[in-house]
């Protein structure tokens, strides 16, 4: 799942980390971001500050990801999962 640090005001996208290996240093921290911008957004020119909890965003779009955490919670809930995950049409795929 990517983790986009973004601009409250406009919506511009500061920095977007989408996979693991995208580069050396990993997952920047907000403070790092801020810092590259020099704390004022590039577009909008508003003041950069850390966001809060009520700022987190968790969009979780995959539907498989749901069926993962709160249809099999059962005592055969991965071996279960991995089968209906392996049935669905999906761009992976997964071998017990």
């Amino acid at each position: 799942m990517p983790v986009r640090y973004v601009c409250r005001r406009c919506g511009y996208v500061l920095w977007e980390f989408k996979h693991v290996g995208q580069d050396c240093y990993g997952l920047p921290t907000p403070t790092e971001v801020m810092n590259v911008y020099g704390g004022i957004c590039p577009r909008c020119k508003r003041e950069l500050r850390k966001p809060g909890l009520d700022d987190i965003i968790i969009d979780d779009r995959t539907r498989s990801n749901t069926l993962l955490s709160k249809k099999f919670i059962g005592s055969r809930g991965v071996q279960e999962a991995i089968s209906v995950s392996s049935m669905k049409d999906t761009s992976y795929s997964v071998e017990a």
